[in-house]
């Protein structure tokens, strides 16, 4: 096999510009807001043009969701300004996951989170410096702790999740902060790493020349980045069929918004991409009927609930922004549902919690008042955000186990079981009520009573 060096960079223009001569017709600045659903189908999408506040009803027969994964669940590592100098894009508000999860799709493994190991302050790639130039990972007494303490895990080629884990376990033994040791390149290989880094990352090398940090005498701090849901490094997304078509008819799914396909990155999405494309395509040419119309009182419910936060009067009393409510969000997470606050360990108390506080959140949306159609597409993020959480919520209390170390670690449930080697998947039924499915690697499902876990998700006890 082989492997090709990708320059992230290009890769927009270049599919900007294979778009622009495929004649496909392109609505820019459209914030899509729902599925269009009937009978269990979909035959389209709602949304509204940022620019007018033009309401769009979309049809086609075939969809294929292609939104990427959700960032901004979880406070961040930087605040203020510097909020969004994250791994994850903070344009991928996990969109693509809310429409689905509203439509009654069935989700899996949101509790697979993926939490980057990155430099700190700037939180640019740590990959860059371990594949690249050969940096380890020491401690602050010079170990290479990987090597010691994980040499039967792989040490430096450990799975990603114990990369994460070693540095989180010295910093809790009082062997932190970590590093990545650059201390051994010459001044060839800092001409190099500079060029590699500011290809992609600028503000670092930046960063270090503003703090006078010359490489080879001081190693790089390093740090893990908050949780986020990715289906391309992880596997939180639509259950999908061979052909990345979902549990609703008419819909597909690619890249980082199909669940179940763990470590397919940029190729594997592109595979992803071309296989729905196709298949969808396949199905259009069997088919004679055309997409359904959307009944019409579906598409003014839809219209009001859209810009019912451009309705809420800015003078009313208990009106929030759409940032405030989202660092509500990020808080609730954070503290207890495994974020940075907690070294990304939870357990069943914290994450009952966090339930209870999303669903007084979710109660609270209404309440957001948006000043213009920029303030209305953030309102909208924050939804869609506040219905993602409330699913990853679900699934990490349903694995209880210690599957993915660092990703997902349950203080109460320390080990892994074997009981859980299987799919844990999610329904949201019309009632709003998150329905948990165990599924076998073959994609069976597994009856309740045998996947290891009581009938009833226990409730928090109050004093």
């Amino acid at each position: 096999s082989m492997e090709y060096q990708i320059h992230g960079e290009s890769l927009k223009p270049i599919l900007a510009r294979e778009v622009r001569k495929s004649g496909a017709d392109v609505l820019n600045r459209v914030v899509i807001t729902n599925l269009v659903v009937k009978d269990g189908a979909v035959h389209g999408a709602y949304g509204f043009g940022l620019s007018d506040g033009t309401f769009y009803v979309i049809s086609s027969r075939k969809t294929l969701v292609a939104t990427g994964g959700a960032s901004g669940l979880y406070r961040p590592n930087n605040e203020g300004l510097a909020r969004h100098k994250m791994w994850y894009s903070p344009f991928n508000t996990g969109a693509g996951y809310a429409i689905g999860i509203r439509a009654g799709a069935e989700m899996t493994s949101f509790e697979h989170r993926f939490i980057a190991l990155r430099t700190k302050d700037t939180i640019a790639p740590t990959g860059t410096l371990a594949l690249g130039f050969g940096a380890p990972q020491v401690n602050s007494r010079g170990e290479e702790f990987m090597k010691l303490r994980w040499a039967e895990s792989g040490g430096e080629g450990a799975p990603t999740p114990l990369r994460l884990e070693g540095p989180l376990r010295e910093i809790a033994a009082g062997n932190g902060p970590c590093f990545m040791d650059t201390r051994h390149l010459n001044k060839s290989d800092l001409k190099r790493l500079y060029e590699a880094y500011l290809d992609m990352y600028p503000n670092t090398v930046l960063y270090w020349a503003a703090n006078r940090i010359d490489l080879t005498t001081t190693p790089v701090e390093i740090c893990g980045t908050e949780p986020y849901l990715v289906g391309g490094h992880c596997q939180a997304g639509y259950w999908v069929d061979v052909d990345r078509k979902t549990t609703l008819e008419n819909l597909f799914a690619a890249g980082d918004v199909a669940g179940g396909a763990p470590y397919k990155f940029v190729s594997g999405c592109f595979a992803e991409g071309a296989i729905a494309a196709r298949a969808a395509a396949r199905e259009i040419r069997m088919e004679s009927r055309k997409a359904a119309a959307p009944d019409p009182g579906k598409v003014s419910g839809e219209s009001a609930r859209t810009f019912s936060f451009r309705q809420t009067s800015r003078e009313s009393s208990g009106r929030i922004a759409p940032d405030e409510a989202e660092a509500r969000l990020q808080k609730i997470m954070d503290e207890y549902a495994g974020g940075i606050r907690t070294s990304y360990a939870m357990n069943e108390a914290g994450l009952l919690m966090a339930q209870e506080k999303l669903e007084e959140l979710s109660g609270d949306l209404s309440r957001i008042h948006a000043e213009d159609p920029y303030a209305l597409m953030q309102a909208h993020e924050v939804v869609d955000r506040v219905d993602v959480a409330r699913v990853l919520v679900a699934h990490l209390l349903a694995r209880k186990e210690t599957r993915w170390p660092g990703f997902q670690t349950r203080q109460d449930f320390p080990g892994s079981d074997r009981r859980y080697e299987h799919f844990i998947n999610s329904v949201v039924g019309d009632s709003g009520k998150i329905r948990i499915v165990h599924r076998s690697l073959e994609g069976a499902e597994i009856p309740w009573k045998d996947a290891g876990v009581p009938k009833e998700e226990p409730r928090l006890k109050r004093a």
